[in-house]
């Protein structure tokens, strides 16, 4: 049903209804022509509300002037006492002040033959609610609203510039229908603002918001809980204006009063097919005790829609579940279906498709009947989830683990829980985590025995080394002599100061040895003498295997590599085989004497147009590839996304798309984009995947995705190997507006590929999970980094610059960086924080491995130009290719 059709219908509706009220109330209040001619106005109260709304019930007083006057004054005291007088409206004083009071209200007066203007007269449209159902502003966040249905529309803000269709229609979009169950955000107060005249709506129904984000109302409610309220089941008020849905219950139960009980519906309902698709009329009540109860029954209620129901088809009319019946799906917010097929298919067993008896039936993984003798899959759980995993059918879940008792030899410290988290497991008392017994409980302390158990020749009594003592015998033909077991019995041993020695063990020359001490750190022990060292040790890096030369005359042994890894004649782990393979969409690996990179990002206008940039962006630009090309030795460059800001429409972008272009001719080397949500359709939550390209998505790719890589995909990999074989280096680079299963499976198979580097590039930061991609990308790049192959997240969004790990050096008002995380996002771009425009560029350092990276400087806040560039003393870090920090952060 469209929202032109629903609003002529209810204005029909309702004029028919004034109509009939009309009517009636003329036969019940013109028999008073007693009546003085002037009326008095005076008033026993004063009422809560107007009478040309709905709201609670008003007070009639006690006598035929005495009722109350509401505010605006445009009725008198006798106004509410002639509508409650009437048996039939008696209810308006008692319980509520409907449409029908008001309407009723409307015939005291001149105009209908009344010989007083008593009431005020309303449209022929059904009056307003009272302002103020909202729990706030809808140009302000705050917790979800009220969305009602498209009969009766939504809660109202207290200021009144909004009627009640406006929450209604933005909740009833399938990509904000969260505003009216989870937060009211300023995407909902963006959205809102297009239901105006002035965005070619009929109607003035929302109000509208500046084009900057919207502020957080002040005060306001806080919604309660289910838990709170006692609900376990059904929807029920959140007390500020919204509804809380408390879920289904089991089988075998039913839900009264917002409580499971036993009972005697059994299931999820009985309907017989998928709602989504067509086939035989259903029972209206088909959906009882269900997720979406009262659906089915919403549908057939319409009188267009009858004939979808056996129990309502008219006379004359065949009982079919028709595409009609398919359409309605999407005006009632309890069937949870808000963008049904425009072209559903008929149900056939096993091909069905399966939101609605997905829903019906609480599941969200797996497959159920479809009623035919057939199954719908309900789709799949991701990582860690399982079908089924919490021990409910299908329903995605884990069982999270415990920890083990902690005694000797069970597992500690950090562990794996089986859903993603991790435990904190320690061990009982006498025993310690051992980070060198692969985080095992080990006793604190192992007492030493008698002998070759630790206390070699000592007789007597003997500390075990743990606070306990052993008596230790001599062996056969020795005696124990001064604690010593000694042989001749009139040996004198020797003692370490008459040696000259005061390291290690020498022989104490009865046949037992002297313990002479260790030497300090800065000394080694040769010759059972501490000698001072010039010379520090170096340790093995990561990613070495072999032996390798410790930097001090000796060698270190670095050991193997892991399993699918060999030693390359560099003492570095390489994959086995060769060069790696990665999936496809990827391009063709290019080898390199040394590995240096540049990185930019997020080069927009500050408003949308569909011309050229503004002179300052082409400045911004120019200055960042020209900074670029005079470094003279950055082979290639990564880029994060956001190159326009203009309509979807096909062409719109291009004057921007080009003005990029032409300033990246200023650079010589290879030139690598991400896809950001200003290549989809502007907004951060929006999704543009394969085959659904917008006008401006395919200008994208065509202007800048194919030129550059001779790609068609807006995601891809990039593979650089070392001329000697010494290194390999993948570059991922993620489209999380562009985002489907296809696209996660590539993704999670590319990060999957043994490389000594990998660098992942995506638009939107993590801690921006709006975008579809965000969130299902970064559980895998997490799960990377923990195994030790993610070397560092480049993304952008923000316009500013961010170190891993927190919001250094300029703060960020979104949220702190992961620890393998970077933002570059001043390309261009209107600055969030910082004071300068510019870019990256990273540099392996070939004495460990480790990846320098450096922030330049090449334009600054008004887009003048900085020459020489210059590098930011704030923004230089280095890290390991396992992503762990390197203290060092020389620049090679």
């Amino acid at each position: 049903m469209s929202t032109v059709r629903r609003r002529l219908f209810s204005a029909t509706f309702a004029a028919v209804i004034g109509l009939v009220l009309a009517a009636c109330g003329t036969g019940s209040s013109k028999s008073s022509d007693s009546e003085p001619t002037e009326r008095t106005t005076a008033a026993s109260s004063t009422c809560t509300h107007e009478l040309t709304c709905s709201g609670g019930p008003l007070s009639k007083g006690t006598g035929s002037s005495t009722g109350c006057i509401p505010p605006s004054g445009n009725a008198n005291g006798y106004c509410v006492p002639d509508v409650c007088n009437d048996p039939a409206h008696a209810y308006c004083c008692t319980s509520t002040w409907d449409n029908g009071c008001a309407q009723y209200a409307a015939d005291f007066n001149r105009a209908h033959g009344w010989p007083y203007n008593d009431c005020p007269t309303p449209s022929a449209n059904p009056v307003a609610v009272c302002a103020g159902t909202c729990a706030h502003e809808l140009t302000c966040t705050g917790g979800a609203l009220s969305g009602g249905s498209y009969a009766s529309g939504g809660c109202i803000p207290a200021s009144g510039d909004a009627n009640g269709y406006c929450v209604h229609e933005v909740c009833a979009d399938a990509n904000h229908a969260y505003c009216c169950t989870s937060t009211w955000d300023n995407g909902c107060a963006q959205f809102a603002a297009t239901f105006t005249k002035a965005a070619g709506f009929w109607y003035n129904d929302c109000p509208t918001p500046a084009s900057n984000q919207v502020s957080a109302c002040s005060g306001g409610c806080t919604p309660k809980t289910c838990s709170a309220l006692g609900a376990t089941c059904g929807s029920i008020a959140d007390g500020c204006g919204g509804m809380l849905s408390c879920g289904m219950c089991g089988s075998g139960q039913t839900c009264t009063n917002n409580k499971c009980g036993a009972g005697t519906t059994g299931g999820p309902g009985t309907c017989a097919h998928d709602l989504t698709c067509t086939d035989a009329a259903l029972q209206s009540t088909c959906d009882s005790g269900t997720t979406i109860s009262g659906c089915v029954a919403a549908v057939c209620a319409y009188s267009t829609t009858q004939h979808c129901c056996t129990n309502t088809v008219p006379a004359g009319q065949t009982a079919v579940w028709d595409a009609a019946c398919v359409a309605e799906l999407h005006w009632h917010s309890v069937c949870q279906i808000p963008n049904p097929p425009a072209s559903p298919q008929a149900c056939s067993t096993g091909t069905s498709g399966g939101p609605a008896l997905c829903l019906a039936a609480n599941a969200n993984c797996g497959t159920i009947p479809d009623g035919h003798g057939g199954t719908v899959n309900c789709g799949t759980c991701t990582a860690p989830m399982t079908c089924g995993g919490g021990g409910t059918a299908n329903q995605c879940g884990c069982t999270v683990k415990t920890c083990p008792a902690g005694n000797t030899g069970d597992t500690c410290g950090t562990v794996p829980n089986g859903c993603g988290g991790t435990l904190a497991c320690s061990c009982t008392a006498g025993d310690t985590c051992s980070s060198t017994s692969s985080g095992t409980c080990q006793p604190s302390c192992v007492p030493m025995t008698c002998g070759s158990g630790g206390v070699g020749n000592k007789c007597g009594s003997v500390s075990d080394g743990c606070g306990g003592q052993i008596t230790c015998t001599c062996p056969v033909g020795e005696t124990c002599t001064n604690g010593t077991c000694q042989t001749g019995g009139g040996c004198t041993p020797t003692t370490c100061a008459s040696q000259a020695k005061n390291c290690g063990s020498i022989p104490d020359g009865c046949g037992g040895t002297l313990a002479c001490g260790s030497c300090p750190v800065n000394a080694t022990c040769t010759n059972n003498v501490c000698i001072t060292q010039t010379c520090t040790p170096s340790t093995c890096p990561t990613n070495d295997c072999g032996t390798i030369p410790d930097g001090c005359g000796g060698t270190l042994n670095c050991g193997a590599c892991p399993s699918g890894q060999t030693c390359s004649p560099s003492n570095t782990c390489q994959p086995s085989g060769g060069t790696p393979t990665l999936p496809a969409p990827t391009l063709a690996p290019v080898k390199l004497g040394s590995l240096v990179f540049g990185m930019i990002g997020d080069t927009r206008p500050s408003s949308s147009t569909t011309s050229g940039y503004p002179q300052n962006v082409k400045n911004e630009i120019g200055s960042i590839f020209a900074g670029l090309q005079a470094q003279g030795n950055i082979p290639f460059v990564v880029a994060s996304g956001d190159y326009a800001f203009s309509s979807t429409a096909a062409g719109s972008a291009v004057p921007q798309y080009t003005d990029y272009m032409t300033a990246r001719k200023q650079y010589s080397g290879t030139y690598l984009p991400t896809m950001g949500n200003h290549e989809c359709n502007g907004f951060t939550n929006s999704n543009c995947p394969i085959g659904s390209f917008t006008g401006m998505t395919q200008d994208y790719v065509n202007l800048i995705v194919t030129p550059s890589t001779g790609q068609s995909s807006p995601y891809f990999s990039a593979l650089y190997v070392a001329n000697d074989g010494s290194w390999t280096a993948k570059y991922v680079f993620v489209a999380a507006n562009a985002w489907d299963s296809t696209q996660q499976s590539w993704l999670q198979r590319t990060l999957a590929v043994p490389t000594t580097y990998t660098i992942a590039v995506r638009h939107e930061p993590s801690n921006d999970t709006r975008a579809p991609g965000t969130t299902p990308s970064e559980n895998l790049y997490a799960s990377s980094f923990a195994s030790g192959a993610l070397t560092v997240s480049v993304t952008g969004h923000t316009h500013l610059i961010q170190l891993p790990g927190g919001t250094q050096p300029y703060g960020d008002q979104f949220g702190a960086t992961k620890a393998y995380e970077i933002i570059v996002g001043n390309g261009g771009a209107p600055l969030d924080a910082g004071p300068s425009y510019g870019y990256a560029i990273g540099t392996r350092r070939a004495s460990d491995g480790a990846l320098v990276i450096q922030m330049w400087e090449s334009a600054d806040t008004s887009g003048n130009p900085i020459s020489p560039n210059a590098q930011d003393t704030k923004f230089r870090f280095a890290v390991n290719p396992n992503g762990t920090p390197n203290s060092n952060t020389t620049l090679p």
